[in-house]
């Protein structure tokens, strides 16, 4: 019996290294022993072929871009090798009561940005998400009845105690000290981008780095933001209910009027124009979604390798960054109508693009918190909505550098700082205070390139942003203007006056 039972153990290892071997030679790159790259092309033939040997698959979705689902990717690949180290000893195998025998696992994870339309089929909304059923079910591509896993801390000890108690069995020798620099699980924004790593890094001859500090927002990031923004909501996951099309509608809406690249606009407006092709008003889903998909939301402009936004490994930064650059221009370009609150408009926008499409679940998640707040509900103008942006920003750059720079798990070369820096913006801070009204300035026109002119902030320190009101010493500085041209056009026409009766004089004489 014992002999039988460890002949099929070495058959599912065998088969699990087989595909493992499969897939490492044509993606050419390291495998984590026990965990399969599934993808549109190999998903039904692998679960087919796991059948035979494996009870169970858990499988996670996720995507590269991620920051949530980066940081847990390193405890994913410790749960994959270790449950293929465990399945392996006859001694430390699955226990459990199906079919008497010991349950078989075999862990695997898809990167839903380059396959969609899998992700699709099991209506993932969010990242990561992981559902854990036989190979046979999700060989059905299908979400119905499927188990998720949802883990108390996501990370190694979290996740192997949610499979315990899900299959109702244990796996021996699982629990692992837990780290002394992981408090449990690691909450990310969408926002492992840092505004302060618009700071680009470039390499001199002789491999020194040299910190360059640009004139503006970076064009070519926001446009591949952009483009991919509109690529990743493109799931029928996601278009779904009136409140998406809403959403939608009006993201089109803002891109169409405030977006920097022309052709980027140009496309939005186009992609509003073929909404209701694609989506009738009155389906809850979208009809077309190939249709949809083939839109080209900047015209002819594709996607470009970052530059600004490039971070010192593939994995850092990237998408994220240029998302944040792409709201920040927003912010300075949105139309500001008389008599509306052209700010809380903007963060409405800003607030149904994220809840409904921007998937990284706790990216989403901490941005909608911030979002819900009073000072949120008080932003009214457009400079109430340019301010409330950077000063969430620098919230969770200080927030991110807590919990992950701190510990080592940001980018080393691009950390979170508050941002504008003295060396950006030198009238931006007095002190230690940022002068709110210069900030503002330099935002605008770093985002937009227009040139303003900017107080000098270290004349006096009324212009704190603690002490006395930025717009009463514009106030006063406007009025002291006036007094001096109309005293200057008094004087003028007084001497004038003076000139002409000395004249008049004259000639009588």
């Amino acid at each position: 019996m014992a002999r039988g039972r460890q002949s099929c153990q070495i058959v599912a290892t065998l088969v699990l290294l087989s595909l493992q071997a499969c897939f490492a030679a044509k993606k050419k790159e390291d495998a984590t022993l026990g965990l399969i790259e599934l993808d549109e092309a190999n998903f039904l033939g692998t679960v087919t072929e796991l059948a035979p040997e494996y009870d169970w698959v858990l499988i996670e979705f996720y995507s590269h871009w991620c920051p949530a689902c980066k940081a847990f990717q390193p405890d994913y690949k410790k749960i994959a090798t270790h449950v293929f180290n465990v399945m392996g000893e006859e001694e430390k195998a699955w226990k459990g009561k199906l079919d008497g025998k010991p349950a078989t696992l075999a862990v695997g994870r898809v990167d839903c940005p380059e396959n969609s339309r899998l992700c699709d089929d099991f209506g993932i909304t969010s990242y990561p998400t992981m559902f854990l059923d036989s190979p046979v079910h999700f060989s059905t591509k299908t979400k119905d009845n499927i188990r998720e896993v949802k883990p108390r801390r996501r990370n190694f000890n979290g996740v192997i105690s949610a499979l315990e108690k899900l299959l109702d069995r244990d796996l021996k020798g699982s629990v692992l000290p837990e780290p002394k620099d992981d408090q449990g699980e690691v909450s990310v924004d969408g926002e492992h981008v840092h505004q302060e790593s618009d700071i680009i890094i470039p390499k001199t001859e002789d491999d020194r780095k040299v910190t360059v500090y640009p004139k503006h927002a970076d064009r070519v990031d926001i446009i591949g933001a952009t483009v991919l923004s509109f690529e990743y909501l493109g799931s029928s996951a996601l278009l779904k209910g009136p409140d998406a099309r809403r959403a939608l509608s009006r993201w089109l809406h803002l891109l169409a009027s405030s977006h920097p690249v022309k052709e980027c606009a140009m496309g939005a407006d186009a992609a509003l124009v073929s909404l209701n092709k694609v989506w009738d008003k009155s389906s809850q889903e979208i009809q077309d979604l190939d249709m949809f998909r083939r839109l080209k939301i900047c015209g002819g402009l594709t996607r470009e390798p970052w530059n600004q936004c490039a971070g010192s490994t593939s994995e850092s930064r990237g998408y994220t960054c240029g998302l944040w650059m792409l709201f920040h221009s927003l912010s300075v370009r949105m139309p500001e109508k008389n008599g509306s609150r052209s700010g809380q408009e903007w963060l409405d926008v800003i607030r149904g693009f994220v809840q409904h499409f921007f998937q990284c679940g706790d990216c989403a998640k901490h941005f909608l918190e911030y979002a819900g707040k009073s000072d949120a509900r008080d932003v009214d103008t457009k400079r109430d909505g340019v301010l409330w942006l950077w000063r969430t920003h620098n919230l969770v750059n200080d927030r991110l550098s807590r919990e992950q720079d701190s510990v080592g798990k940001g980018d080393p070369l691009f950390p979170h700082q508050q941002w504008p820096s003295k060396e950006h913006c030198r009238n931006c801070i007095v002190d230690t205070d940022y002068f709110e009204d210069n900030v503002y300035k330099f935002l605008f026109k770093y985002y937009n390139g227009t040139t303003v002119t900017m107080v000098d902030s270290t004349l006096s320190a009324v212009y704190k942003k603690k002490g006395a009101s930025t717009e009463a010493g514009t106030s006063w500085s406007f009025a002291f203007i006036i007094v001096a041209l109309v005293t200057a056009i008094v004087y003028i026409m007084l001497g004038r006056s003076s000139q002409y009766s000395v004249l008049r004089k004259k000639g009588r004489k």
